[in-house]
């Protein structure tokens, strides 16, 4: 997201949306009462001899106050919807409910209700932040995996299963995996050549290792290898979790996360004190100013749950506390959402004199 314009005092902000991931943001961005400003197509009503019937749809610029938002991850189009507030007077329009669907390459304006607020420039921050694109491709025995590594998470994009010639113990490795290895590596690195990748990351079990190097070389695709256990779509998701691959992938933030929840879940499991789970108590915590830092599920952010959250997360930054959103469908995700989908850590543990309550 590339941010053309920020007035503080107006608490108005205009960006450019330029990849899907975009969306993401917006979608964490925008909040009930907010304004947005941006292109879309109105119908237009005709007038006849019998009466008004419906014309064609033409472009207009409009504003809408949002109330509601409608978001599929790696989609290609976010619809707001909201009351009209801003529209040429032919259109006759305002008061009326309008949605606009929000795309990469639009242009927008936004002006917060509440102004500018920490969860906002929080938002920018990591939406403006630059994040390296990275595919990751994991060489299995019987399959490859190809992820797409970027801000809003892991995206397995494809699982190629493959059977490997001949066999017997007679019969190499070279032999038996060499030809469709490479025809799989050769098909992902044409077939991606559209997208914007800044790193390629290939995790190989040992006893491919050496002839999947050979292959990439042959090809003059230039890749980071990586030893995993396992290949396929379990080597991308056992990549991400291992201590040695954050410093190859430490421009992307999901590394840092997986850690940091990792770290988290072993001090809850340990019995610590400092650790809360739940939106009740990591409520009442933030309450008190005792949140140092918060991982959430960002389904949470998308539910019912949107506005106590965001007044939540906004009071955590206040007293300086740090906030990580995962997404859902992650491996992390997964695992956050057994304990609630939130879970903190405290500064320290409040010890209440006798008599004294909360």
């Amino acid at each position: 997201m590339r941010v053309l314009s920020i007035d503080e005092d107006k608490g108005e902000i205009e960006v450019i949306l330029e990849v899907l991931e975009d969306l993401y943001f917006l979608h964490l961005l925008l909040r009930k009462g907010d304004m947005l400003y941006g292109w879309t197509t109105r119908q237009v009503k005709v007038s006849r001899s019998g009466g008004e019937e419906r014309g064609d749809r033409v472009p207009v610029y409009m504003g809408i106050e949002v109330e509601k938002m409608a978001y599929a991850k790696f989609s290609e189009k976010l619809r707001v919807t909201g009351k009209v507030i801003d529209a040429p007077e032919e259109l006759h329009a305002r008061g009326s409910y309008h949605t606009i669907q929000v795309g990469v390459g639009d242009k927008l304006k936004i002006k917060k209700k509440n102004g500018m607020d920490k969860f906002t420039r929080n938002i920018l921050e990591r939406a403006t932040s630059s994040i390296a694109r990275v595919m990751l491709i994991a060489v299995g025995d019987e399959e490859i995996a190809v992820g797409l590594l970027s801000p809003v998470g892991i995206e397995i994009k494809s699982i190629i299963p493959y059977v490997p010639k001949g066999g017997g113990e007679e019969t190499s490795i070279e032999a038996r995996y060499k030809d469709p290895v490479k025809q799989i590596l050769s098909r992902i690195f044409t077939g991606e050549k559209h997208e914007k990748i800044d790193e390629v990351v290939v995790a190989v079990n040992e006893r491919l290792c050496a002839l999947t190097q050979k292959i990439l070389s042959e090809l003059g695709i230039k890749a980071k290898l990586i030893k995993v256990s396992e290949g396929g779509e379990a080597g991308i998701h056992e990549l991400l979790r291992r201590g040695d691959s954050r410093e190859m992938l430490r421009s992307t933030r999901i590394t840092v996360e997986i850690s940091e929840l990792e770290e988290m879940l072993k001090e809850l499991f340990s019995g610590s004190e400092k650790i809360v789970t739940g939106l009740e108590q990591v409520s009442a915590a933030a309450l008190w100013g005792l949140v140092e830092k918060v991982i959430v599920d960002d389904c949470l952010l998308f539910g019912e749950t949107r506005e106590t959250l965001v007044e939540m997360l906004d009071i955590i930054f206040k007293h300086g506390g740090r906030v990580i959103i995962i997404p859902e469908e992650s491996e992390s995700g997964r695992k956050l959402k057994s304990v609630g989908g939130i879970i903190a850590k405290l500064y320290y543990v409040p010890r209440l004199s006798a008599g004294a309550t909360c």
